[in-house]
């Protein structure tokens, strides 16, 4: 798409064509990240045995607990999220 904004055959000295190294390197490196971020946690959840966790709210009734880091990252990345979106400017 970018040659299309040249005149014709004058690229300014650019090599517009496709590096295939750089590519491969951007494809196995997205690879690795998307099946070591998507398997660790499931193989974490895997790992825990919830039928006494259950058992015990349930026989307990649902409890307060204390926040911990995830909790607490959630909730200030919607937190932030929605002053964003509240304080972005509207175009008219």
């Amino acid at each position: 798409m970018l040659p299309r904004f040249f005149p014709e055959n004058e690229t300014n000295g650019l090599d517009l064509s496709l590096a295939w190294r750089v590519l491969g390197f951007t494809l196995g490196v997205t690879l690795l990240t998307g099946v070591l971020f998507g398997v660790a946690p499931a193989l974490q959840a895997s790992r825990q045995n919830l039928v006494p966790s259950l058992k015990d709210e349930i026989a307990h009734g649902l409890r307060l607990r204390g926040l911990g880091l995830r909790d607490v990252l959630v909730i200030s990345q919607l937190a932030l999220s929605l002053a964003l979106l509240i304080g972005a400017p509207t175009r008219d």
